[in-house]
Parts: C-alpha cells; sequence; structure tokens
C-alpha cells in the first residue's frame, strides 16, 4: 500500500481518536491531496484513439466515493469557517489531472509514431 493510501486510513483512525484536530484545516487539505494521490495512484487514464477527444481517469467507485465524500466534509466546512479548502483541492486536483493526461498523451503520440515507424520499416 502506497503511502498516500496508508495516510487516509490514518486520518479515518485520527478523525475517530480527535475529530477536531482532524477536521483542522491544513489536515483536511493534506488528507484530500493524499487521498487523491491514492486514488490516483490506482486508477489509470485512458487516452482515446481520436486525438479530438479528451482523456479521462478510471477509478474505483468506492475511491472515488471517499475521496468526493472527503471534499464534500471540506466544501461544508468551509462554508462554516469562511476558508477555502474544498476550492483550493479542487485546482490542485484540476492542475494534478491536466499533468497526467499531457504526460499520457505525449506517451501514446510517442507509441503511434514507434508503431508507424515499425510498419513503415516492414515495407
Amino acid at each position: 500500500m502506497s503511502h498516500a493510501c496508508w495516510h487516509g486510513e490514518q486520518w479515518l483512525k485520527d478523525i475517530r481518536r480527535d475529530r477536531d484536530a482532524a477536521l483542522e484545516t491544513d489536515r483536511l487539505t493534506e488528507a484530500l491531496r493524499r487521498a487523491f494521490a491514492c486514488v490516483a495512484d490506482r486508477g489509470r487514464v485512458c487516452v482515446p484513439e481520436d486525438p479530438t477527444e479528451a482523456p479521462w481517469l478510471e477509478l474505483s467507485s468506492i475511491e472515488m466515493a471517499f475521496l468526493e465524500t472527503l471534499r464534500e466534509l471540506a466544501a461544508t466546512l468551509d462554508a462554516g469557517r469562511g476558508t477555502s479548502v474544498a476550492a483550493d483541492f479542487d485546482a490542485h486536483r484540476d492542475a494534478m489531472l491536466q499533468q497526467m493526461f499531457e504526460l499520457a498523451e505525449r506517451a501514446t503520440e510517442a507509441a503511434r509514431q514507434r508503431g508507424r515507424r515499425a510498419r513503415r520499416a516492414r515495407r
């Protein structure tokens, strides 16, 4: 199990012991980012054959549900506290996804070019 995943489990244990400490802004921010890292690590980036279609990240439904529940908890707390944990997480998540998709698209294009060169070489 990756460190990010372990941390999410640890955060859940912490919330049972000391809910207020576990829900502090910094702890919640860290838990969200690490939960996303865990979910993304276990997911799969899919790049469609048609380059006009956008790539996507396939995720386990249970892991996605945990992440979304944690994010909604942050949004609810933000409303009462005047903080921006959920919005900050959304920006972080979107930036990380953009990087993942760009890397996957470059890797896919490189593989396609290698395939084209190999087919031309066989002719």
